[in-house]
């Protein structure tokens, strides 16, 4: 799917924080959660619950610290925000490769001469995963919950997290909910309905202090984003702890799963 600040290139899903602020420029903060989700292509459930997210979105937003951007058109090209040139997705998979190569090099000094992706093929078909500590990568999950927002958190020692703030801001005034489940879409609506009842007489004139505590008095199924950072080997792992666990957490962690595979560095 291609919308406003997301992609999909040759299987792999790649988002540009760059378009997504130019997007976001002007607007209301209330309205920016809904507006990104919305560039970043979240599902949503059908009417009356539009305003309930069926689906998070998840994808690559940068490569060692810089912002994957591309070229308009049928047969987009990538680039890095702020810098010149672009380069397809077949030549940052090789370039990904390389990054890894390199790690191996070091081992024996390339005693047979291979080229970096060769040296990358051999270590992984020894097992030598190591050498994806190479390759880092950002990574932008769109719609999750909060509950499995903090379920992520517990794996902060594989991955760093930028977190969408519940602090003192509009930007989490009224926020959507993700419900995975279609049978509690009619429950979750009036529970909404009620808690956006009682919030919405005190939260138009609240301090700052006051807003805090009250955007934190929504579900825990409230939707948020995350911007997720970490070595190629370390989002393996990641990717790798949430199969079979709770739904969402489970849709999310497969659909990283699914991102790596399409960069082709390893067949795992």
């Amino acid at each position: 799917m291609n919308v406003a600040a997301l992609k999909s290139i040759d299987g792999v899903a790649f988002s540009s924080l760059s378009r997504l602020r130019a997007l976001l420029v002007g607007d209301p903060a209330e309205q920016r959660l809904r507006r990104s989700l919305d560039a970043l292509a979240v599902m949503w459930n059908s009417p009356p619950y539009s305003n309930f997210v069926a689906r998070p979105s998840v994808s690559i937003c940068g490569v060692g610290g810089l912002l994957i951007d591309w070229t308009d058109g049928e047969a987009a090209e990538l680039s890095f925000s702020g810098m010149p040139g672009k380069f397809t997705i077949a030549e940052l998979r090789r370039s990904l490769r390389m990054g890894a190569g390199a790690c191996a090099l070091m081992t024996y000094l390339n005693p047979h001469d291979r080229e970096f992706g060769e040296l990358a093929q051999v270590a992984l078909e020894n097992k030598h995963r190591s050498i994806l500590h190479g390759v880092h990568l950002s990574m932008l999950i769109a719609g999750n919950s909060l509950a499995i927002e903090q379920e992520i958190s517990s794996q902060r020692d594989l991955i760093h997290l930028a977190r969408l703030t519940v602090a003192k801001t509009r930007v989490q005034d009224f926020p959507p909910l993700t419900i995975f489940d279609h049978s509690l879409l009619e429950l979750a609506d009036k529970i909404y309905g009620f808690q956006a009842l009682l919030m919405r007489s005190r939260i138009e004139d609240s301090r700052k202090v006051e807003r805090e505590f009250l955007n934190s008095m929504w579900p825990a199924a409230k939707s948020s984003m995350i911007l997720v950072s970490g070595s190629f080997r370390n989002l393996i792992r990641f990717s790798e702890s949430g199969v079979g666990k709770e739904q969402e957490l489970d849709y999310i962690c497969r659909s990283t799963m699914n991102l790596l595979r399409a960069l082709q560095l390893e067949n795992w």
